[in-house]
């Protein structure tokens, strides 16, 4: 079930991330969405209010897809 705070990516840590994952808050796809998000933010920035950081040089290209088959072996496994 969703808790009455959503997941906050900014705040997260490890052990967030695991207790999301476990509660059903949040899953891998979503997570992973998230962090590719952020990279697309900050790293590449378009914007004179954020420079970018250039920081990450490559995005995994199969990122999402590997995050959608770990949520399905969690789905099938149920954890």
């Amino acid at each position: 079930s969703k808790s009455s705070r959503p997941f906050q990516l900014e705040e997260a840590t490890i052990e967030s991330v695991h207790a999301a994952l476990k509660n059903k808050e949040l899953n891998c796809e979503e997570l992973v969405n998230s962090y590719i998000q952020r990279i697309k933010l900050y790293n590449l920035a378009h914007s004179a209010s954020i420079p970018p950081l250039n920081a990450i040089v490559e995005i995994n290209t199969s990122a999402l897809e590997q995050a959608r088959h770990l949520d399905k072996q969690f789905t099938e496994q149920g954890k």
